[in-house]
């Protein structure tokens, strides 16, 4: 996973410029779906013993059998719900077993080109003080864009960026096991809005002001 600068200025701007009116192109609750790429939507995960660059799209979805109770509409990168990675419509769990370890993501491709806003919520499904939370990352086109340490018990947080895309961009809601996997499913969702043009070039602006300062 690289980070970029830009977009990393971009980013921290976000907190601080007005974004104005907006137009909602993807969201991460109200877009699941049973089919990969419905609504520009993809579930799948990576690899880290092998490559961890390689999005893999998950090849299973339906119900799972487990100790506790059934797992209902869950995307899974295998059939059987221990161990393996999970993607649901409120939350993402994954995998950290002997042998393999998965960093587990939502995946939206963009169908236009522009700045747009990524925000939403992150927190833990369950509070397991035997957990040591994940790390939870908005990734575009392989650029890390944002990213937190979500622990257990922490509560709700908020994040908002602003990226640049083009038509084809990927944006990764990504979520990766620290030490060890107790109760690692997180709540981790997304909106996704147009940016208008006047605001685009401000924030543009505003960025190029911030690299000129920083060559100084």
């Amino acid at each position: 996973m690289r980070t970029g600068i830009g977009c990393t200025v971009v980013a921290m701007i976000a907190a601080t410029a007005s974004a104005g009116d907006s137009s909602d192109l993807a969201n991460s609750l109200e877009d699941f779906a049973a089919a990969q790429g419905a609504n520009g939507w993809y579930y799948g995960y990576f690899d880290l013993e092998s490559d961890p660059s390689e999005f893999i799209e998950m090849a299973f979805y339906g119900d799972l059998e487990t100790a506790q109770k059934p797992l209902e509409d869950v995307w899974s990168a295998a059939e059987t719900w221990n161990p393996t990675a999970l993607v649901a419509q409120e939350w993402l769990r994954p995998n950290m077993s002997a042998g393999s370890r998965h960093d587990v993501a939502r995946r939206w491709v963009s169908d236009m080109s522009g700045t747009v806003e990524i925000s939403g919520e992150i927190t833990m499904l369950l509070n397991n003080p035997l957990g040591d939370g994940v790390q939870a990352s908005v990734v575009v086109d392989g650029i890390e864009v944002f990213t937190t340490i979500v622990g257990h018990g922490s509560g709700i947080s908020s994040y908002n960026v602003l990226v640049n895309v083009d038509e084809g961009s990927e944006i990764d809601l990504r979520v990766s096991a620290r030490e060890n996997h107790f109760s690692d499913a997180v709540i981790f969702n997304a909106r996704i809005d147009t940016i208008p043009a006047p605001a685009s070039v401000a924030l543009l602006g505003l960025g190029g002001l911030a690299a000129a300062r920083r060559r100084r």
